[in-house]
């Protein structure tokens, strides 16, 4: 029940007191300035009649108390004058906030009920603005937190307990099917950190209604049993859902040991503030194609905190389209954003309506919602709807529209959020040209819940397994597979299991068409999460014919490596043959010349015997290890010159190093001369020495050949380049057949340099 508070002497308005009672108040009667004090504080008026003799001055301060606990008050406060009626003083400049005794009892009861209304009006009008002042500096306060979304949820939680007057509140964040308190502050700071499940709570229908939840009486409303048990006794509790793109993933949750302790209009200011962390906080965690969104965002915050007029700023400059719109319809207020939507000014738009530039085809849904609002059915609504562009285009927008109401609920504006989703609009069209690409394309395509029913097949899914189109649907997807148990292969189930763990997998089927015919398809299984449903998406290909080649190709290439092996046996054969005859005919000879020769060309047919050894030794039949070839080269060439040799060591320093044979044989005839060439004249007369073979990897196929002695060196006047020396020239010949660079120089011994390439195989015929 209103309360009007009447100070001084009353017995000359106790027509007017009845009156009052008679419309509801509770009138309390107060003598002097003491009391009038006291009844303020106890009983907090909506009304305060006041005779203007309590408010004359007068010597003391209890005249400045009395004041003070009046402006305190918040009532509305009226002076009774003495004095004739109204018209008895035209034109003296009556005080607007006074009514003189010499009105009758119904023009004073008009009167006062014109003061509460403008009061009401003006308190409302107040509230708003402190409200959207500070709605400014807690989104200016989340901006300062950017890139931390713990702490913009905990600045949300704070702020909300200020801006409500509650006495604690919480964010709750969902996770499957529990609550997380991300931050807490109040009366429910002990929740930060806990999960609890969120079936049967008022969190749950408040998550499922995507509404605002209001409750003045906790303890006698049954659906916040469950929390109030949890959380600690409270009197009342509002809940706002959390929205992020699109969908609901929290709560802000405001409580207060009163009840009844909230208005509709705090609701709607909570909106806003979960807005603003939504933003944040997507903000916070965009990826880098949403850069562009957050340095809009970043530069509006910078232009908040120059501006002098900080709502102004925040309305104008917001990155989403904002408007005030009257309850009937006109423009009040619009930002930039909004103009570069539709293409006005924002002195354009105010001579317009919003259903002038609705489509026709939306105005019927659009007038229905906002007739819900205006009822109370409903506290916003979410729409896409077109509209129409000043170029005559049409452009999708995503339409938010809450209602502001003043303290007595009575509707004062709308306001609203509009967002060009145009390019989404687009998308989703773009999608549907995927869903037709989808079912044309030539891989089979098979979609199925977790459980592995089938959902969709497309047309190459069907062909490949001889169905009808859509006769797939409802059925396992183990009956496309020949039984684990049968084949030997994994079933369909342990499949989905690891796609649903892990994400993916990918192998080969056996399967079984629906007339039994057995085929084998390579299988790629992947999870998709649609509206927080789990799928597993299945692309098979037939490879039966596949298969039957590759196995013809494998059969073939292993008659192929047969052949070769043989070949380098025989080859390798071959030339020990040829080694051989040059021994026998050495051995024939009698002069000690013709000898020396016939084991040099031994020794080079040998080396090349030796390459054709390795390769039929080794599992590949192209290249050669060249590091246990050298080692293989060197033993064979110091055995053979083993009369002048037990002196000389030799170190090999071979890079880990594979060869193809066309570079291998020349490169082996190389060291096979210059290892010859030492072993014959750098060591005389058994002196002892070290024979070095370095071979390294410079880069990719480029490589360095380095041999050196510590023997008699070369003659000061020796000229390799005009050397007769078959061995020395046959080192400058093969030398230029692999492409490479020759040096040679005396240091302490004989020190020669190779740099060349790897040869490319020749093409053969």
């Amino acid at each position: 029940m209103a309360r009007v508070l009447v100070g001084g002497d009353w017995s000359r308005h106790e027509v007017l007191i009845g009156l009052l009672r008679a419309e509801g108040y509770e009138a309390g009667i107060a003598s002097d300035r003491e009391a009038v004090c006291r009844l303020v504080r106890e009983t907090s008026p909506a009304l305060i009649l006041i005779n203007n003799d309590l408010l004359e001055p007068r010597d003391g301060t209890d005249q400045k108390v009395l004041s003070r606990e009046l402006d305190l008050s918040g009532a509305c406060v009226i002076r009774l004058t003495e004095g004739p009626g109204e018209s008895e003083v035209e034109g003296e400049g009556l005080d607007p906030w006074s009514l003189p005794s010499g009105l009758g009892a119904g023009q004073a009861l008009f009167r006062l009920k014109l003061f509460l209304r403008v009061h009401r009006a003006e308190a409302a009008e107040r509230l708003q603005t402190r409200r959207l002042e500070e709605m400014v500096r807690i989104q200016d306060e989340i901006a300062s937190v950017k890139t931390d979304p713990k702490g913009i949820m905990e600045i949300v939680a704070e702020r909300a307990q200020q801006l409500t007057g509650a006495d604690g509140a919480a964010v709750l964040m969902v996770s499957g099917d529990s609550l997380g308190a991300e931050a807490a502050t109040g009366v429910l700071a002990h929740l930060r950190g806990q999960r609890s499940r969120i079936d049967g709570t008022a969190s749950a229908l408040c998550l499922q209604s995507d509404e605002v939840f209001e409750c003045g009486d906790v303890e006698n409303d049954e659906r916040f049993r469950i929390e109030a048990e949890r959380e600690g006794g409270y009197g009342s509790s509002l809940i706002v859902p959390l929205r992020y793109q699109y969908n609901s993933v929290g709560v802000l949750k405001v409580v207060s040991r009163r009840r009844e302790a909230f208005l509709s209009a705090e609701g709607h200011a909570l909106q806003f503030v979960t807005y603003f962390m939504a933003t944040a906080i997507n903000q916070a965690v965009a990826l880098s194609g949403k850069q562009a969104l957050l340095a809009e965002h970043t530069k509006t915050i910078l232009a908040l905190r120059e501006s002098e007029e900080r709502f102004r700023s925040a309305f104008d400059y917001a990155s989403i389209g904002m408007a005030l719109i009257r309850t009937d319809g006109r423009w009040l207020k619009v930002n930039h954003t909004l103009c570069g939507v539709v293409g006005y000014s924002e002195a354009e738009l105010k001579e317009l309506s919003f259903d002038s530039l609705t489509h026709p085809e939306d105005l019927p849904l659009h007038r229905d919602n906002v007739l819900e609002l205006l009822s109370g059915k409903v506290t916003s609504f979410q729409v896409e709807e077109r509209c129409f562009h000043k170029s005559g285009s049409l452009v999708w927008i995503l339409l938010n529209v809450s209602l502001l109401r003043d303290v007595s609920s009575n509707p004062l504006n709308f306001i609203a959020q509009i967002q060009d989703i145009t390019e989404r609009k687009r998308a989703e069209d773009a999608f549907r040209m995927q869903a037709r690409v989808l079912a044309n394309m030539s891989e089979g395509v098979c979609l199925a819940d977790e459980d592995g029913v089938i959902v969709y097949t497309n047309r190459a899914e069907d062909r490949i397994f001889g169905y009808a189109t859509g006769e797939l649907k409802g059925q396992h997807m183990g009956c496309l597979m020949v039984e684990s148990g049968e084949s030997g292969q994994i079933s369909v189930s342990e499949v989905i299991q690891e796609v649903l763990t892990l994400g993916q997998w990918s192998g080969q089927f056996e399967n079984r068409r629906k007339n039994g015919e057995r085929i084998v398809t390579a299988a790629s299984f992947s999870m998709l999460e649609v509206a927080g449903n789990k799928f597993v998406i299945c692309v098979q290909e037939d490879i039966t014919q596949k298969q039957l080649a590759d196995e013809q190709i494998r059969n073939s290439l292993k008659e192929k490596e047969v052949l070769l092996k043989e070949i380098h046996h025989r080859v390798k054969n071959n030339l020990q043959v040829i080694s051989s005859l040059l021994n026998l005919e050495a051995g024939r000879s009698g002069e000690p010349g013709y000898s020396e020769r016939f084991r040099e060309s031994q020794n080079r047919v040998r080396s090349m015997a030796l390459i054709h050894e390795k390769l039929y030794q080794s599992q590949d039949l192209a290249r050669v290890d060249f590091n246990e070839y050298v080692a293989s080269l060197g033993a064979m060439l110091f055995r053979s010159y083993g009369a002048n040799s037990g002196a000389v060591r030799l170190e090999l320093r071979i890079a880990p190093v594979h060869l193809n044979i066309d570079t291998a044989i020349p490169v082996g005839l190389l060291i096979n001369e210059l290892v010859s060439n030492s072993l014959k004249h750098a060591f005389p007369d058994g002196r002892q020495g070290t024979i070095t073979i370095e071979f390294l990897e410079l880069e990719e196929q480029r490589y360095s050949l380095t041999f050196r002695d510590d023997g008699m060196g070369f003659s000061k006047d020796f000229d390799p380049e005009k050397s007769t020396s078959l061995g020395l020239r046959l080192v400058g010949i093969l030398t230029k057949q692999i492409g490479g660079q020759l040096t040679c120089r005396e240091e302490n011994g004989t020190l020669f340099t190779i740099l060349f390439g790897e040869v490319q195989e020749r093409e053969r015929h």
